[in-house]
């Protein structure tokens, strides 16, 4: 019995050193950002406001790539892309603000110097994937994928294996 309860132990605490590697964010459809975290904007031009309402004070300009730090989760939704999201308190390089978290990328990656991006998107009653590739020169092009589960996990690994992705 001694050394059942030993194994185990040593494997959960294996499994959990293992797990501090690995940088795979699985999200849903109601994800939270987490305080202190800094991510990436997936949408551009989108406007940092003084207070949680699309109707505040215009503070800032966000462009598409630029890094915002969470700084908590707001109390109030906006629709978005056929979804109530919530907004966030951000701080960016030179201004504090709210943003709505559906302009916030749910993850990215930097694969051969572009940044793949990607959000949830609602419309019709289905769920979709929108995912965006931001290049260096700041360009970027985006595509739209359906989807049916609602938990997925996203890896950018090149375009290993898929025609005609660059």
């Amino acid at each position: 019995m001694k050394n059942i309860l030993s194994i185990l132990i040593i494997t959960c605490l294996a499994q959990l050193i293992l797990a501090q590697g690995d940088d795979t964010r699985y999200f849903s459809a109601d994800y939270t950002f987490e305080k202190g975290r800094t991510e990436v904007m997936y949408g551009n031009n989108v406007v940092l406001r003084a207070d949680q309402n699309p109707t505040s004070k215009a503070l800032d300009t966000l462009k598409i790539g630029d890094p915002v730090t969470i700084i908590k989760k707001g109390e109030t939704t906006s629709d978005l892309n056929g979804q109530a999201s919530y907004w966030y308190k951000v701080k960016t390089k030179n201004k504090t603000g709210y943003v709505l978290g559906g302009w916030i990328s749910l993850d990215h990656r930097e694969v051969n110097g572009k940044t793949f991006l990607v959000i949830y998107a609602m419309r019709d009653n289905q769920l979709f994937a929108r995912t965006r590739v931001l290049a260096k020169d700041k360009s970027f092009y985006g595509h739209e994928i359906p989807l049916n589960p609602y938990m997925i996990s996203f890896e950018a690994a090149d375009s290993y294996g898929l025609k005609g992705v660059e």
